[in-house]
């Protein structure tokens, strides 16, 4: 990394820091979004190459006593929360409130990507094709279901990082509407039920501003062992957990094989959320043919994962990438110590 990119303030890391074993979780465990504090580490260690100073806060309310007090401070949230749909939200809301500049989506667009039935609408507004679905908000909407061609994927509404979601193959409508009845206090009673798309599993990330989106690349999921397997399987937690376990899942940069349509789409969809910095869009690719499935706003750093599979895994491009994201949001008034020389 370039050293005379410095920002001279305050970078404010909010993280739970907490250590989670997830090996024995169930997929419904809500502990799954949590960061594991080797990851905190892990950021903490790559902001301070750039940022005069970082500190890490894992309460929010501890939060939103220490910022008024501080100057020349950015902010940057992994906190997953509690139990509540709006737990995304609250940090990029208390920052507003107090007219501190952060890293990351506005509560806004978070809340479009925390709602997946939303934000199908958005993505197929914005010219993405997206499966056929329904929203069960009451135990009278199963029969919905009857309607949806088989395969399916059951999925909480208002949850990420894989929890609770079910794949159920044809004949299976029994055994997909008890797992609903199941799911249904457990996720706010309000369960999205979607047609499965078989191809693969793929990424894009647009990172930049709502003026100039910028592709940073494409990324897919692969099973090393079986090239097909997502044309039949879900990238659900446990699956992902036993074939890393096995060595036979891995990440690889497809940027190149993209048609530019599909990227004309995903900065049109980035433009229009506003104030987001960076947007992961997963979806299906079959052929040419890209289905959307999710939108993730949160730039996840971990090597391997997909930014740093499509910087060459090099740590100093990891870092000039994060201080790109930093630099969108300094603004000059607030932060007249900040230099990029």
């Amino acid at each position: 990394m370039d050293r005379n990119k410095k920002f001279s303030g305050l970078l404010v890391l909010v993280s739970e820091n907490k250590n989670v074993d997830t090996s024995g979780l169930n997929i419904d465990n809500r502990n799954l979004e949590i960061h594991n504090k080797s990851y905190t580490q892990y950021l903490f260690s790559l902001f301070l190459e750039f940022c005069n100073e970082t500190v890490m806060i894992d309460d929010l309310t501890n939060l939103a006593k220490f910022l008024p007090k501080k100057k020349d401070v950015v902010v940057f949230s992994i906190w997953s929360g509690a139990k509540s749909r709006n737990r995304m939200m609250l940090v990029p809301a208390i920052c507003e409130s107090l007219n501190i500049p952060y890293i990351g989506a506005d509560s806004y667009a978070k809340t479009i990507c925390q709602d997946k039935f939303i934000s199908r609408i958005f993505a197929k507004r914005m010219g993405f094709e997206v499966p056929n679905a329904a929203l069960i908000e009451k135990i009278s909407d199963l029969e919905i279901i009857d309607w949806i061609l088989f395969p399916i994927i059951v999925k909480p509404n208002m949850e990420g990082t894989s929890i609770g979601v079910r794949l159920f193959q044809k004949g299976m409508v029994a055994q997909a509407k008890s797992a609903i009845k199941t799911m249904f206090d457990l996720y706010d009673k309000s369960i999205l039920v979607e047609e499965f798309i078989p191809g693969k599993e793929i990424s894009i990330l647009v990172y930049g501003t709502s003026e100039k989106p910028e592709i940073l690349g494409a990324v897919e999921l692969i099973n090393t062992t079986d090239s097909e397997y997502f044309y039949n399987n879900i990238a659900s937690y446990q699956g992902k957990r036993k074939l890393y376990k096995q060595g036979h899942i891995k990440r690889v940069d497809i940027s190149h094989t993209i048609k530019q349509h599909i990227y004309d789409i995903a900065k049109k969809t980035f433009s229009c959320f506003g104030k987001m910095d960076f947007l992961r869009i997963d979806g299906r690719l079959d052929g040419d043919n890209f289905t959307f499935i999710e939108f993730s706003p949160l730039p996840n750093f971990k090597p391997f994962g997909q930014i740093a599979t499509l910087l060459d895994n090099d740590k100093n491009k990891i870092q000039d990438f994060a201080y790109t994201l930093l630099k969108y949001n300094i603004n000059q008034t607030q932060l007249p110590n900040t230099q990029d020389t």
